[in-house]
């Protein structure tokens, strides 16, 4: 079997390249570059405007400073930036990319069949596609000058995106038993649209059903083993290795907020929700769940939080189920 070139090799996406003004360009997930270009798709408003709103929706999810994102969404980009600091920072972050190698985190047998189905296509027409698809207007120059690594990943890309159709289709019915699910345990509040708990008017929940969601986590071990721990190696099914770091601070022995007897659970954070945490602790013979939610900063999710833990082990609260 063929050695993987380097430049399909899939590094975990964590690394940072420094801009001026403690600003940074994060490496985004394969999942969230497919999200990107759905982003972009939704933004623009005819053809002409892919490419530009391409680049202001990678930037909204690369661009971050102290680990927080700079803009909301793509909108936000296209109001906050020109067309010209848009498309800089684009080029940058797709430099960065491949310096760092970060490719299509396939497995090989799975790439050379997306090849094959590539060599069966017209070449000059798709590279044309690709251009467009992948923020640069289609001349003559651009298709001249692109190398054939950043065509390649451009063009498996292209086939994947043919590919989610059925995908959407997938989790429009694993959305729909997660419901039905909700509905079985017994749920008073909660709907589910996205999975990943990108906001949606339509996906919401309640503390109650937080509460119970948590319970019914915490009879896994295979989740315990994770939300316990500060860092974790992962090996995809791709064969890909990555290194996790949990965002609860909780259990970060090197944090001024660690609590030994913290055992989880999940951190979130989104525009609408503010800055949330759902924490499980070991209190004596007690395990307790604490939800806080709605904070404005991120620190304040924590001191809410050991608060009401300290309060709990005085035994000047009780618990609300």
């Amino acid at each position: 079997m063929k050695k993987t070139p380097d430049w399909l090799k899939v590094s975990a996406p964590a690394a940072l390249l420094p801009l001026e003004g403690g600003r940074a360009l994060r490496l985004l997930t394969e999942t969230e570059e497919m999200q990107v270009r759905r982003e972009a798709m939704e933004l623009a408003v005819n053809e002409m405007d892919l490419p530009l709103c391409s680049n202001a929706c990678l930037v909204a999810r690369a661009l971050v400073c102290a680990g927080e994102r700079v803009y909301a969404d793509g909108r936000a980009v296209l109001e906050g930036l020109s067309a010209e600091e848009i498309e800089a920072l684009a080029e940058r972050w797709a430099a960065f990319r491949r310096e760092k190698g970060v490719g299509l985190g396939l497995g090989e047998k799975r790439l050379e069949a997306l090849k094959a189905s590539l060599a069966a296509r017209p070449r000059q027409r798709l590279k044309w596609r690709v251009l467009k698809t992948f923020g640069a207007l289609p001349t003559e120059q651009r298709v001249r000058e692109m190398t054939e690594e950043d065509y390649l990943w451009c063009a498996v890309q292209l086939l994947l995106d043919e590919e989610e159709a059925d995908a959407e289709a997938a989790l429009e019915a694993f959305m729909e038993r997660m419901n039905r699910q909700a509905e079985i345990e017994g749920f008073v509040n909660t709907h589910f649209v996205t999975p990943d708990g990108d906001h949606d008017d339509a996906h919401y929940t309640c503390m109650e059903d937080l509460i119970r969601i948590a319970q019914k986590a915490m009879t896994s071990d295979l989740i315990l083993k994770y939300t316990v721990c500060a860092e974790a190696e992962v090996t995809y099914v791709s064969g890909a290795v990555a290194e996790w770091k949990n965002s609860n601070r909780l259990v970060h022995p090197d944090s001024e907020y660690y609590r030994p007897e913290v055992f989880g659970l999940k951190t979130g954070t989104t525009e609408q929700a503010g800055c949330c945490l759902l924490t499980a602790a070991q209190c004596g013979e007690d395990v307790v769940i604490i939800g806080v939610f709605g904070c404005p900063e991120s620190d304040q999710r924590y001191e809410d939080t050991l608060r009401l833990l300290d309060a709990y082990e005085k035994g000047s609260v009780r618990p609300m189920v």
